[in-house]
């Protein structure tokens, strides 16, 4: 994994992050196309490009934004 200095997610870092997240949660059991599971994550703009999309999709996981500045409510 990596880290950032500041307290924000980046593009780059976040790229990173997902592919780990995909790897490790793709291992696990019962995760497909037809035992879909659910990501929600804030709708920051390194969280949403078509890629990550298409990545969580392919392994059966699909995503939920919520609005920015919202988790903390939710």
């Amino acid at each position: 994994m990596a880290m950032q200095k500041k307290a924000w997610m980046m593009g780059a870092l976040f790229n990173k992050w997902i592919n780990h997240f995909l790897l490790h949660i793709g291992k696990m059991d019962g995760i497909s196309n037809e035992t879909k599971h659910l990501l929600i994550m804030d709708k920051h703009t390194s969280h949403v490009p078509l890629n990550v999309v298409h990545a969580t999709y392919k392994i059966g996981i699909d995503v939920l934004t919520i609005p920015n500045h919202a988790s903390h409510a939710t």
